[in-house]
């Protein structure tokens, strides 16, 4: 009886990641320029986050999301590999309803890349380590402007 137990659970989990993953990519997108214009109040954010010379890869989540709790390693692996190049900030939904409210979040996990103050890719759910690789990658080359101007110190 246990094992059958432990068996449904199980399916019905499998059927709710499955689910979740298919309503991903039907939900529709974040307004990047919207979401670019909104300014909290929350000095920390606004240092951390807004302010960083680095992009930022802010995952939205909460204690509770197991999902989050899957979503942690791999950002940890991120942190690892790329961690001179971007910062990683977590934010607790819970803790911090206020930005939660600010940014959209109506579901958990929810990553956000900000560079120069603003949202420039937003992806629901949870992502494998490649798929936020590919979400961070653009970012994390030198700006072309930058490039132009080394050219033209050297010449």
């Amino acid at each position: 009886m246990e094992r059958l137990l432990l068996l449904i659970g199980a399916v019905l989990i499998l059927v709710m990641l499955a689910y979740s993953s298919l309503m991903q990519h039907n939900e529709p997108g974040y307004d990047l320029a919207k979401l670019s214009e909104v300014r909290p109040s929350e000095a920390w954010f606004q240092k951390t986050v807004l302010d960083n010379p680095k992009p930022v890869l802010v995952e939205f989540g909460a204690a509770w999301c197991g999902p989050c709790k899957q979503l942690a390693v791999v950002l940890r692996d991120i942190e690892k590999n790329y961690g001179e190049k971007i910062d990683v900030v977590k934010i607790d939904i819970d803790e911090k309803p206020d930005l939660a409210d600010l940014y959209g979040i109506d579901a958990v996990p929810v990553l956000m890349v900000f560079q120069d103050g603003k949202v420039v890719e937003a992806e629901r759910g949870l992502i494998r380590f490649e798929s936020v690789e590919q979400l961070i990658q653009p970012y994390l080359e030198p700006k072309p402007v930058e490039a132009e101007k080394v050219s033209a110190l050297t010449h």
